[in-house]
């Protein structure tokens, strides 16, 4: 059947460095995946950060697709991160000349794993 699970966080920086934190105050994860045929599943997870320093909060929204390519062999995953192809960034380290950095837009990504060990 149908899997889901969530979690949120939020989080305080106490200090003199404080106001320098790169860690996002709130954080809010969440992803639905389900079994399709001969052991593969399908996910949408989506993931929204707080500001983090000089860089503004964001929303993201993935997709995936998993599976055996053969029984007992590799797995290959095929992946959409920022499906809405949203301008996020993450804080430069450097709040003067590089105050943030952009992130990629859309990407797609394939993994492939073996199993070391039977």
């Amino acid at each position: 059947g149908i899997h889901a699970r969530g979690s949120y966080s939020w989080a305080r920086t106490a200090g003199p460095d404080a106001a320098l934190s790169f860690h996002p105050r709130q954080m809010l994860k969440g992803s639905v995946w389900w079994p399709l045929r001969s052991d593969w599943t399908a996910a949408v997870e989506a993931q929204a950060l707080s500001r983090r320093g000089a860089a503004p909060g964001h929303a993201l929204l993935n997709l995936t697709l998993a599976g055996p390519l053969h029984p007992g062999g590799p797995r290959l995953s095929a992946g959409l991160r920022n499906l809405a192809d949203r301008q996020a960034f993450d804080p430069g380290f450097d709040p003067q000349r590089q105050p943030v950095v952009p992130l990629p837009g859309r990407e797609w990504r394939l993994e492939l794993r073996w199993p070391l060990l039977p």
